[in-house]
């Protein structure tokens, strides 16, 4: 819940997003068909995220953020490590201690305390 200026709570919500993983193509895509995708390589056990993109018509509703929850949820369901390179997952990554635990230990030495 958030506050509007006129001082009256909000709710805010975040999409869901049901993702695909395509190792093959090394990237996450949204299974709504809303061309949303996260692409990364495997590193041992470390998936490096290297893009993130939202179609323009998508831009600015959240999507991006719950595409890269999906993908950091994913990993930590599959015992992985994160190590974040797209600008906007890295911002994701600082804006979300929850998952810190999921970065790689190179990517938290870079990423700093949060």
């Amino acid at each position: 819940m958030t506050q509007s200026p006129q001082g009256e709570t909000q709710e805010v919500r975040t999409p869901q997003v049901a993702l695909h993983d395509h190792p093959e193509q090394h990237q996450y895509t949204t299974a709504d068909g809303a061309e949303a995708f996260v692409q990364y390589t495997r590193v041992g056990g470390t998936l490096v995220l290297r893009h993130t993109e939202v179609p323009a018509h998508l831009a600015g509703r959240g999507v991006a953020t719950a595409v890269l929850r999906a993908v950091f949820e994913d990993v930590r369901a599959r015992g992985l490590h994160i190590k974040p390179i797209c600008p906007f997952a890295v911002a994701f990554a600082r804006g979300h201690p929850e998952f810190t635990g999921l970065l790689s230990p190179q990517a938290r030495a870079t990423l700093g305390p949060h």
